[in-house]
């Protein structure tokens, strides 16, 4: 699974499914794409968002800090895993999102133990998964896309990315920047991560269904 980094919203196809619309903010609402057809979430905040990946097939969930039930966490991703393993067995993840903690603050607890919750979980049922999570309140929101076995991550917050030099940046020089941004980094060895040109992301965002 490659993950492109884009300063830009990444708009997709008029087809794309949406995840979270009318505030459905929890795992067990999220939805599944079908091959070559895009599905998207946006305005991630205290929120963690993410997708479960099985080649071309795609689960993805935002789900809100105030709702989720921490105890029935890892029995929603269970359920979605096991369904994902019966196209593909080789499922891989990755979460957003969330802000990072400050023990007098309850909003940036419970995001805190949300994204930590499904961190955990993802290790239990042996998903391998990139976590992106813990920026600060106030910094600006994640939006994601993901399409077949290609997720593009947007933010504001990525724009100082985008240097000609940034574009020949080693792996471990991306997590060093985004070190800066988020309290926790952790990338697969999976799953590769990648800064991803204007040009090119207005291009397969008008490509993409």
């Amino acid at each position: 699974m490659v993950i492109n980094l884009s300063k830009a919203a990444y708009i997709g196809g008029k087809q794309a499914k949406t995840v979270g619309q009318f505030h459905n903010y929890l795992i067990k609402n999220g939805l599944t794409s079908t091959p070559n057809r895009g599905i998207r979430t946006e305005n991630i905040n205290s929120c963690t968002a993410g997708v479960l990946n099985a080649g071309k097939k795609n689960f993805m969930f935002h789900a809100a800090p105030e709702m989720e039930a921490i105890g029935l966490i890892k029995k929603e991703l269970e359920k979605q895993v096991n369904i994902l393993r019966e196209t593909c067995d080789n499922v891989k993840g990755f979460i957003v999102g969330g802000l990072r903690l400050d023990p007098k603050d309850k909003e940036s607890v419970q995001s805190f133990d949300l994204y930590n919750k499904i961190a955990d979980s993802l290790d239990e049922l042996d998903v391998p998964f990139t976590m992106m999570c813990g920026k600060e309140k106030g910094a600006p929101m994640e939006g994601i896309y993901a399409v077949n076995d290609t997720l593009t991550v947007w933010s504001n917050a990525f724009k100082n990315l985008f240097t000609p030099e940034n574009k020949k940046l080693k792996q471990d020089e991306i997590i060093d920047l985004l070190e800066k941004k988020y309290q926790f980094v952790e990338i697969s060895p999976e799953q590769k991560i990648s800064i991803l040109e204007d040009s090119i992301a207005k291009s397969a965002a008008n490509l993409a269904g």
